[in-house]
């Protein structure tokens, strides 16, 4: 069974009112206008995400006094297509989750988003005590993404 296969990796999809170059970049280059304030290591509410857009990249909470979080760094990088990466939030740099978001041109310039979220083969035991809060945090992010990517008229870039 390849790691994509594994059964008890966290799968969810959703359809934006956008194209797939807005989605991408709303994903990665937009992610602190959807990313929601209470998702944070800090818990500081005024707290801004960053993705550093390339191969390598940090993701990171910086907060108004200038504290950097890493959240995950970016282990695949094909815009507008695909992008992959480890995960440290709710596991750790040593033991990182694996998230691989996908874009598929829909019709009438919408785009599928997936997401698969694996951790089974990378941290063990702690996914299976923790995959529900995994899981709970997708219900809430995708929403927030969706919400921002259906009101663009294609201008974030």
């Amino acid at each position: 069974m390849s790691a994509s296969d594994s059964p008890n990796a966290i799968r969810k999809t959703v359809v934006v009112r956008c194209g797939m170059d807005v989605a991408f970049r709303t994903w990665t280059e937009h992610i602190n206008m959807w990313w929601p304030k209470g998702h944070s290591r800090s818990g500081v509410p005024n707290t801004t995400v960053c993705l550093e857009t390339r191969l390598g990249g940090r993701i990171f909470e910086r907060t108004p006094e200038g504290v950097e979080y890493d959240w995950g760094e970016v282990t695949v990088w094909d815009p507008p297509h695909h992008f992959a990466y480890h995960w440290y939030l709710g596991s750790s740099r040593d033991q990182p989750t694996l998230v691989q978001v996908r874009f598929t041109a829909q019709e009438q310039g919408s785009t599928l988003v997936s997401v698969l979220h694996r951790g089974p083969e990378l941290i063990g035991e702690h996914w299976s005590r923790n995959n529900h809060i995994f899981d709970r945090a997708w219900e809430t992010l995708l929403p927030a993404y969706s919400a921002v990517c259906d009101s663009l008229d294609g201008s974030t870039g």
